[in-house]
């Protein structure tokens, strides 16, 4: 074990000291790669916190809420890592409809001599070799990697054309870019609550601020930061069901189920969210252990989504 972490740990450092850039992609997926069981371990501090707040009048509760509270927003600041990665490198598996990109890669391969079941073969080739686990690409990058790939199977053929822009096929629809950004900004606004937990910022102050701008001021006017953040992760939630609501017609069941689950889990974060937003500013009236044991049956459901989609 000991000689594992070692060896980890040096390789790691050759790579930061040799390849600054490939270090921090590589970190950056592998972060990625746990992100489902980070979801996981958010939700279960978020049940045990419920279960504290029940009884939050002991001192000992308070201070574990503290805690965990902490674990919560830290885990939400780290996700602002991706956040580089997915603007200067946003061409990777994840991000990349797989199969569409294998059809218009397919069309540049040969000729019309050439049967289609060997362009089909090939360009599946090409898409293995790109997206090797932990790839990702700039646009520009990704044109001279697959131009390049493209053109070594054409000289299998001896076809050897000019090969123009290939169109980059993304998986994620408006509303799921739309909702992408919307989470972006929910996770620097929990990195300001974290910041706040250890008194480095006021976030009263900012949540003023924002109130004077003339399109937020409706909205933050004498409103706290943790109001705008629980609104925000509401909203982002109804995006998310909303976008899931497109993924029911996909012709895979995989997608269907996944996206079902999806719907599930996002709807009851978007009444719970609100719920409580309305409970915090005064609209309804919810007893605190209500509101906690609709917190704890919310998160189980977002665990079994979890676990759920990783057994696909």
């Amino acid at each position: 074990m000991i000689r594992q972490v070692s060896s980890s740990v040096i390789g790691g450092y050759h790579l930061l000291t040799t390849d600054p850039k490939q270090a921090f992609l590589t970190t950056v997926v592998k972060l990625s790669q746990g992100k489902k069981d980070a979801g996981i371990l958010q939700k279960s501090m978020r049940i045990a916190i419920a279960i504290l707040r029940m009884t939050e009048s002991y001192l000992p509760a308070k201070t574990l809420i503290l805690s965990f509270s902490v674990v919560v927003n830290l885990q939400d600041s780290f996700t602002l890592l991706q956040f580089p990665k997915n603007f200067f490198y946003p061409i990777s598996a994840e991000t990349i409809d797989l199969d569409k990109q294998r059809e218009k890669i397919s069309a540049f391969i040969g000729d019309a001599s050439v049967k289609s079941h060997l362009k089909e073969n090939n360009a599946a080739e090409i898409i293995v070799q790109l997206f090797k686990p932990g790839s990702c690409y700039s646009e520009r990058d990704f044109q001279t990697k697959v131009q390049e790939l493209i053109q070594q199977k054409n000289d299998t053929f001896g076809f050897k054309p000019s090969l123009p822009h290939i169109p980059i096929i993304y998986k994620a629809t408006v509303l799921e870019k739309m909702n992408s950004w919307m989470w972006t900004a929910v996770n620097v606004s929990c990195l300001g609550l974290y910041l706040q937990s250890w008194n480095f910022l006021d976030t009263a102050k900012w949540a003023e601020r924002i109130g004077q701008y003339e399109l937020f001021a409706g909205v933050m006017k004498n409103r706290t930061a943790e109001e705008g953040v629980v609104g925000l992760v509401g909203a982002s939630f109804f995006v998310k069901m909303i976008a899931a609501c497109q993924r029911l017609f996909d012709t895979s069941p995989v997608v269907r189920r996944d996206a079902e689950w999806d719907i599930f889990s996002s709807s009851c974060e978007t009444v719970l969210n609100l719920s409580i937003l309305g409970n915090m500013i005064g609209w309804i009236s919810i007893g605190n252990v209500y509101l906690q044991i609709a917190v704890i049956i919310t998160s189980v459901i977002g665990i079994a989504a979890i676990q759920f989609k990783k057994k696909q």
